[in-house]
């Protein structure tokens, strides 16, 4: 079969928008100065959306403690995207070490991936109610990052019931502060590129196991706005 293309002939318009997400180094002010500048010019023309994580990826312990808060540096980045006339999206994750059984006050930035402990879904519930109310004009959220700390050993596969309890309460909080606030999840790596090439990264996409957390969140989510599934990394 001949497959002929006319590159003067328009079949359509694509409606692929892109973003990024602000990692650990990102355009922070104390950088090279001309780098930083060169680097907004470079995003603002070719990125819609910028993601910030609340905790980590480039912020501070935004809640060290119960009731006490930390603005500083997250301000700075959301700010940063401001600066751009990005859209700003945040993403919910990660959890401070008092929510997920460590010491109030301290940072354990080794832990940074556990997940908060089911007895302070509400505290990360609340937490995620207190940023919406500090930035109004935030209007994208994503529910924790890759399901981090969520892996059930004994069931090989991640903990989706407890993610959805802690989702239905995220989700919940957001909407008490605006109802029109997008909310997504589940943020679940999709396991198989289809190369076969061994393991489960390699296998046919979407594993059983996949399936299985995303019917269960699908069928049991309060609510979604968006979902937020991640490809797994080719071998």
């Amino acid at each position: 079969m001949t497959v002929e293309i006319d590159p003067a002939t328009q079949a359509g318009v694509s409606l692929l928008t892109l973003g990024v997400t602000h990692m650990q180094y990102s355009l922070d002010p104390w950088g090279d100065p001309d780098a930083v500048a060169r680097a907004k010019t470079l995003l603002s023309s070719a990125v819609r959306y910028q993601n910030q994580h609340i905790l980590g990826f480039g912020a501070d312990n935004i809640n060290p403690a119960p009731g006490v808060y930390d603005w500083e540096s997250l301000d700075r980045r959301i700010n940063l995207i401001r600066s751009m006339n990005a859209v700003p999206v945040i993403t919910l994750c990660c959890a401070p070490d008092w929510m997920k059984g460590g010491q109030p006050g301290g940072t354990d930035w080794t832990k940074i991936e556990k997940a908060p402990l089911p007895s302070h879904y509400t505290s990360f519930a609340d937490l995620a109610r207190q940023v919406a109310l500090r930035y109004p004009d935030v209007r994208h959220y994503l529910v924790w990052n890759e399901l981090k700390g969520f892996w059930n050993d004994a069931a090989n596969n991640w903990d989706y019931v407890g993610y959805t309890r802690m989702y239905n309460l995220v989700y919940d909080a957001l909407k008490s502060v605006d109802s029109s606030i997008q909310v997504g999840g589940p943020y679940l790596v999709i396991e198989g590129t289809g190369s076969g090439r061994g393991g489960w990264a390699a296998a046919s996409p979407i594993t059983d196991r996949n399936r299985r957390v995303l019917e269960y969140w699908l069928r049991n989510k309060r609510g979604a706005d968006f979902t937020t599934p991640t490809p797994s990394c080719s071998r």
